[in-house]
């Protein structure tokens, strides 16, 4: 039931509906508390309404629940450049980086490198 909540989030952030895919993403955690894709997901609509410090919040718990979630790290990094906090970004991405090269995702680990060298 969980995944039906994520999916349709997905759908509605994806057609600009952000406030609805959050309501989504909400049950979906409320669901499966353990669910790390719905935390990255609701993150990712929180910081396209710029409230970076609770999307952070979603992403720490996203990192939690998985260790080796690249796009967590890489979108945590986003938020934390976004407030600022630049050191803390690089360091998201130069893990985001990591774990995208172990997985052999190529392009992902060089759109990551290509934001590390730029603010580096």
């Amino acid at each position: 039931m969980a995944i039906a909540y994520y999916n349709r989030g997905n759908a509605r952030y994806s057609s600009g509906n952000t406030e609805e895919a959050l309501q989504d993403y909400n049950i979906a955690i409320n669901l499966a508390p353990k669910y790390a894709k719905a935390y990255n997901n609701r993150g990712i609509a929180r910081s396209s309404m710029k409230d970076y410090e609770k999307a952070i919040a979603d992403y720490d718990e996203a990192i939690r629940l998985d260790s080796n979630y690249a796009n967590a790290y890489y979108n945590r990094g986003v938020a934390r450049f976004n407030l600022g906090n630049r050191d803390e970004a690089l360091a998201d991405w130069k893990q985001a980086a990591k774990i995208y090269q172990q997985l052999e995702q190529e392009k992902d680990y060089q759109d990551v490198d290509k934001l590390i060298k730029k603010y580096q």
